[in-house]
C-alpha cells in the first residue's frame, strides 16, 4: 500500500492516506514505544514525523487486521522506518509472530546497537517494558526468550 502520512498519532502509529484517498490507521509492527506522557514518548513521535510526514511511503502488512488498524512495516525511499526508530533508541523491539525471522533478527540487532550506544531510551534505562512483562521475573524470562542462543 502506498500513500502519505496525514497525521502522526504516536511514535509507532499514524494515519495514512493512500493514492485513492482512503484513510488507514496503521501501527508499526515490532516497535514498542513509551506510553503517552512517559519519558521519550514525545521524542519518538517527533522522530517519526521527521522521517515520514508529507513524504511518499510504502506500507507492507500481513493480511490479518486487528482493532481497526493495519500493523506492518513502513518504508520511505526503501528504508525501513520501524528499524530506524529502533536504531535511534526511541523504541524497544516488540517481538510478534507476524514478523519474519529475518526482519525480527534485524530489529533485534538495531535495538542492540542502540543499547550499546546508550541512545534514547537506553541512555537512562527508561525503556518501556515489553508487552506482558510486569515484574523482574517476567523480564528475566523475556530476556532469555530474546537471546540468540536460545
Amino acid at each position: 500500500m502506498q500513500g502519505r502520512p496525514a497525521q502522526i498519532i504516536s511514535g509507532n502509529e499514524l494515519l495514512l492516506i493512500t493514492r485513492d484517498g482512503s484513510h488507514h490507521r496503521i501501527l508499526l509492527l515490532g516497535v514498542g514505544i513509551p506510553q503517552p506522557r512517559q519519558k521519550w514518548s514525545a521524542a519518538a513521535g517527533r522522530h517519526l514525523r521527521m522521517l515520514v510526514m508529507g513524504k511518499p511511503v510504502e506500507f507492507r502488512y500481513p493480511p490479518q487486521r486487528s482493532s481497526g488498524r493495519l500493523a506492518g512495516r513502513l518504508l520511505h525511499a526503501g528504508r525501513d522506518i520501524n528499524r530506524r526508530l529502533l536504531a535511534a533508541g526511541l523504541a524497544r523491539f516488540d517481538p510478534v509472530p507476524a514478523l519474519s525471522a529475518e526482519i525480527a533478527d534485524d530489529y533485534r540487532a538495531a535495538e542492540r546497537e542502540a543499547r550499546q550506544r546508550g541512545a534514547g531510551i537506553w541512555r537512562d534505562n527508561s525503556a518501556p517494558p515489553p508487552r506482558g512483562v510486569q515484574g523482574p521475573s517476567d523480564m528475566r524470562q523475556y530476556s532469555e526468550r530474546r537471546s540468540p542462543t536460545h
